[in-house]
């Protein structure tokens, strides 16, 4: 397994977010027909691929939004490939990404019923946010995390960097 970075213009990425689109249109398509806007990337969105032999099996993007803070999108790891750990990988190199770039904070936007996603975002830190941006009276879960020096000074003040 390798991990590279890239953009969203590139073809791993583009199959494997059309993959992701047909889960959730498969799962709810009148709340993926709302969302779906808002999940298109420009090209110069950072990119994280996993590849296995070649191919593309795992990916996750940052938009870096501004105001020191980048939104997670497009996570999805190839049916055939979960359980391994690969979302946790790419997770763990945007967020690396995100500091490196500026951020002192992550967001994200995810579907309540995306229950192993929401369970891996709550593992590594996120907790639910009010809905920013797009996703304002959206039926969807919102969360955020202080990355950086940021998330270090938020562990000491509440004792758990002790």
């Amino acid at each position: 397994m390798e991990l590279k970075w890239t953009n969203a213009r590139d073809r791993g990425f583009i199959d494997l977010a059309a993959r992701l689109d047909s889960h959730l249109d498969a799962l709810s398509p009148a709340q993926h027909a709302l969302c779906a806007p808002h999940n298109l990337l420009d090209g110069d969105a950072l990119v994280a691929l996993i590849f296995d032999n070649g191919q593309p099996v795992a990916c996750g993007a940052l938009r870096l939004l501004g105001d020191h803070t980048g939104e997670l999108k497009r996570m999805f790891v190839h049916p055939a490939f979960r359980g391994h750990g690969l979302a946790r990988e790419v997770l763990r190199a945007l967020e690396a990404r995100a500091v490196t770039e500026g951020c002192r904070m992550l967001v994200l936007e995810t579907s309540p019923a995306l229950s192993a996603a929401v369970s891996l975002y709550r593992s590594v830190g996120f907790r639910p946010i009010d809905h920013y941006g797009p996703y304002r009276g959206m039926n969807t879960l919102c969360m955020g995390k202080a990355v950086g020096e940021d998330a270090a000074t938020a562990s000491l003040q509440t004792g758990r960097g002790q």
